[in-house]
């Protein structure tokens, strides 16, 4: 090995020492870090509790497996209704100079959020119509049609992760990542001790939470809409120069990054959806511990010409740990978090942990080029990453179905992985010019 990497190497090494490593834990963006963290895995061990329920009280996996299609439809449709308003907002808000500033921004805000929720809420209940033409099923049609009129909360659920993150208040994300699951759990456990629970009502519960829990997170930013339009030019600003690229990056990407969650149920059995989501939500610890790094940073990346290398080593070896800890414990995980009727998720866990750490590996990246405002950028490897998933996700569901489906996500994950790093790299080249 060359002797000026060896050098490098080991200088990055010796900074990494025990006091080092102390120091920065206790600088207040490691502890916003280790808070939202902290938040996001009682919020999985909420997750587990209310997937254990729902899978042993719901009748078989075919019915929980309408629970999660019904949400990956939400997920995947959403993307369309975001318009880059709330990306760009996150960006004026990692600019503000003081808590007003913040405050009356996040009030215009609030002012797109309510006709852009109404508008996603009106347009899903309608087109649930449409679904039984999609997947062949009246139930999830009756399901979809009741449970739209909730749906209202993604725009909420995504304005306040995106805006947070722009202006630093990551406590008060903390507090809605556990609410939201706590809400749920609680709800779901007092509904069976009275009731039968069927998908409908899961669903219901699920979406009834997001949206208390997020009513209370927007009470805690205090917006102020004193004022509320003078911040429209530079929001309509910065949307021109940035977020509309996002947007478009969006809608080519996000669909396609989810696409194979929802053809799974559409060329498979209904219940390989729920094998899929027990699944998935095993390794979802790796990419959260990535996503509170970064999140907690977003705000310092806006200011920096490069990533610390130490930043890259420790999400690489945090992410290593959680993934190796995971796949030997799925066994029992999956006991926990399921129920025997779902090891047939066993064998789908190593490319699922695989794919789970190339998708935290970049999250870094992202947020690092997201802070610096490279729209333009973002949407052209954006094109690039759609057309390797919708490709790749059609062929390997289709060919190898299920077990097709977790190795198309590896594929998907490790090509991301390239295509944001390079866009990492001729960021900040363009920084030092």
């Amino acid at each position: 090995m060359n002797k000026t990497k060896i050098h490098a190497l080991s200088s990055i090494t010796k900074k990494l020492t025990i006091s080092s490593l102390l120091k920065l834990i206790r600088t207040p963006e490691s502890k916003k870090a280790i808070v939202l963290y902290l938040a996001q895995l009682l919020g999985i061990i909420f997750s587990f509790a209310t997937q254990k329920m729902n899978t042993n009280h719901l009748s078989d996996p075919h019915e929980y497996g309408m629970v999660t299609a019904s949400l990956a439809i939400f997920t995947f449709m959403y993307v369309f209704f975001e318009f880059g308003i709330f990306a760009s907002g996150a960006r004026l808000l990692a600019k503000c100079k003081t808590e007003i500033e913040t405050r009356k921004m996040y009030g215009t805000l609030f002012v797109f959020v309510f006709f852009v929720a109404a508008l996603f809420s009106i347009l899903m209940t309608i087109g649930s119509a449409f679904l039984p033409f999609v997947y062949s099923s009246e139930q999830i049609r009756q399901i979809m049609t009741l449970v739209s009129l909730l749906a209202w909360v993604y725009p909420l659920q995504f304005f306040f992760q995106e805006t947070s993150q722009g202006s630093g208040k990551i406590y008060q994300l903390s507090i809605y990542t556990v609410l939201a699951k706590f809400l749920y759990t609680a709800s779901l456990g007092v509904t069976i001790l009275f009731c039968t629970v069927n998908a409908t009502i899961s669903l219901l519960l699920n979406l009834g939470a997001m949206g208390l829990s997020g009513m209370v997170a927007v009470y805690l930013l205090r917006p102020t809409f004193n004022g509320w339009k003078l911040n429209i030019p530079a929001l309509k600003s910065e949307i021109r120069q940035y977020g509309w690229h996002i947007y478009i990056g969006r809608v080519l990407a996000s669909p396609a990054f989810n696409l194979t969650s929802v053809l799974i149920p559409y060329l498979n059995s209904m219940a390989s959806s729920a094998f899929f989501a027990v699944g998935g939500s095993l390794s979802a610890p790796m990419v959260m511990a990535a996503q509170s790094i970064s999140s907690s940073l977003f705000k310092n990346f806006s200011t920096q010409k490069k990533l610390k290398n130490r930043l890259i080593i420790i999400n690489s070896s945090i992410l290593a740990v959680l993934g190796i800890g995971i796949y030997f414990g799925a066994p029992i995980l999956i006991h926990l978090a399921a129920s025997e009727k779902y090891n047939a998720a066993l064998p789908l866990m190593f490319p699922l942990v695989l794919a789970g750490f190339f998708q935290g590996f970049y999250q870094p990246f992202n947020l690092f080029v997201s802070a610096h405002g490279k729209g333009v950028w973002t949407k052209q490897i954006s094109i690039v990453g759609t057309l390797f998933d919708v490709i790749s996700s059609v062929l390997m569901v289709s060919l190898f179905g299920l077990l097709g489906a977790c190795w198309q996500t590896v594929a998907s994950r490790v090509f991301w992985s390239l295509i944001y790093y390079y866009n990492y790299r001729r960021t900040i080249k363009s920084l030092s010019e």
